[in-house]
């Protein structure tokens, strides 16, 4: 992602900033700071003028997200994702990103992800500090997922494989689940999973075995690696 934007004309090389497994690229041009963090799916980028603080040297840049859902008039409700920069004496800052989506079932946002990233916390975009064994296998990783979006950053599809359990044996293709772009989820073999389905292997190229057969592969290297002693959490696939 930051080698495109690079690829698309930005002025800088950027920053890469880290908190726990979390990576966002910050590009500094003049007196601005553009973050970019396709983890959260805005649809542009954050934007904040460096000029514009105010006296206690705080910022805040949004922008909409994905997925866009509907609520039960049929109305537009977007993800937000909102930045809180906020300025050090020292030419440093911290950066506070809030990743909200509408749950049509609350009738209401919620907080979905939320990370505090400082720029004295930086990494590089190569992985050599990261010990991929234990972070591909941390316990808050409780699933196996393909995760896809529209060409018009609007619609979101997800085909699912829960890993609690994993030590029993492996998993076979009963096991995946489909999640619509409202945030509801099927077992992937049903009929109401068809639609996501659909999505999936539109927007990858990929037929559906091939998406079956990549998550139960990637299940059996989680297997060969994760710790058989740990207990993880049962994945939510109650209704967004």
């Amino acid at each position: 992602m930051a080698e495109r934007a690079i690829a698309l004309g930005a002025a800088a090389e950027p920053t890469f900033l880290r908190e726990g497994r979390h990576v966002a690229a910050v590009f500094r041009e003049g007196r601005s700071l553009i973050v970019l963090d396709p983890y959260l799916l805005h649809t542009h980028p954050l934007l904040f003028d460096l000029d514009a603080a105010s006296e206690t040297g705080v910022l805040t840049c949004s922008s909409e997200a994905a997925p866009v859902r509907q609520d039960a008039t049929g109305q537009r409700k977007p993800a937000m994702l909102t930045g809180n920069l906020k300025l050090r004496g020292d030419d440093g800052y911290t950066l506070a990103l809030e990743y909200k989506k509408y749950s049509p079932t609350k009738d209401h946002y919620v907080l979905s992800r939320y990370f505090k990233l400082d720029s004295t916390h930086t990494t590089s975009p190569d992985l050599a500090e990261f010990d991929l064994d234990k972070d591909l296998t941390h316990p808050e990783q409780t699933s196996l997922s393909i995760r896809t979006l529209s060409d018009d950053l609007t619609t979101m599809g997800e085909v699912i494989l829960p890993l609690r359990g994993w030590q029993q044996g492996p998993f076979t293709r009963e096991r995946l689940w489909a999640r619509n772009n409202q945030g509801v989820s099927f077992p992937a073999t049903s009929e109401q999973a068809r639609t996501v389905w659909d999505h999936v292997c539109e927007s990858t190229g990929l037929d559906r075995e091939t998406i079956e057969q990549h998550l139960l592969e990637a299940s059996e290297l989680y297997r060969k690696h994760a710790d058989p002693t740990v207990d993880l959490a049962t994945y939510n696939l109650d209704p967004e």
